[in-house]
């Protein structure tokens, strides 16, 4: 049976690509850290639809080799991943020559290399069988410099200009790839990212983890490389489009830098 694979499926934007999936009649592989989060998942989803198979891993993809592990349970259940999507990042906010080089090197493990070497196992599969879709996870940072965040956004753009190049290459092979690139969203992001400023992700200003995931599926049954999502969709497109570099990292310091106090 053809499975769609979420990481970090258990919360957040996944969780909701995961949900809509299940209404379509995917089955499903979710991965989480936290068994406990993933088995509420797995619950939830089979209240959607208790028609679909759902299968569940207890993973940390940061470790080293937990792409091939994943893989290896995969292919030991015998589970045909016809749909990866790449969700699990995070992000932290720090002056960079102050920040936790072991959290920054975990960042970029988890970002880049678990979604290069995941993308690379099962993109492999997909070219054998002629058919597949990935969706990687970027973001408004995937577009910007990022001050106090300069890891993240480095790591979201390498996400949305990898994503690109595989549009391009995996077409002849009827494989579709995309990036949806969201905005600020209400998710537990901003406390695992130990943001300090309120500007970006202030209520106002973040969208929903409901409607960054019905702008993916979207963008991937439409088989667009690639969708900018959320309340600063516009800003982002203006950005990558228009503006030039100076403007760009000038923005962004003045967007991330930490509140004043007093």
């Amino acid at each position: 049976m053809k499975y769609s694979l979420i990481t970090g499926g258990a919360s957040g934007i996944g969780f909701e690509m995961a949900s809509l999936l299940a209404k379509d009649n995917h089955n499903l592989v979710i991965t989480s850290t936290n068994e406990e989060k993933l088995n509420n998942a797995v619950s939830k989803l089979k209240e959607i639809n208790n028609n679909i198979d759902i299968k569940s891993y207890v993973i940390n993809l940061i470790e080293d080799d937990a792409a091939n592990k994943l893989f290896n349970l995969i292919n030991n259940d015998d589970l045909e991943i016809n749909v990866l999507i790449n969700n699990a990042g995070f992000g932290d906010y720090a002056l960079f020559v102050d920040s936790d080089i072991k959290k920054q090197n975990e960042m970029i493990d988890l970002n880049i290399k678990t979604l290069i070497n995941l993308t690379y196992l099962f993109l492999n599969k997909m070219k054998e069988r002629n058919e597949g879709y990935i969706i990687n996870v970027g973001s408004i940072a995937s577009v910007l410099p990022g001050p106090y965040m300069s890891i993240y956004y480095a790591s979201k753009a390498f996400v949305l200009s990898f994503s690109e190049a595989l549009y391009m290459e995996m077409k002849p092979y009827n494989i579709y790839i995309g990036c949806i690139c969201p905005g600020p969203t209400s998710t537990n992001f901003a406390n695992r990212a130990n943001v300090g400023n309120e500007k970006m992700f202030a209520k106002n200003h973040a969208s929903t983890p409901q409607k960054i995931a019905k702008d993916a599926i979207k963008m991937m049954k439409k088989k667009k490389p690639i969708k900018f999502s959320g309340k600063w969709m516009g800003i982002s497109s203006f950005f990558s489009n228009r503006v030039s570099h100076r403007f760009k990292r000038n923005i962004s310091f003045k967007i991330n830098r930490p509140t004043k106090k007093g």
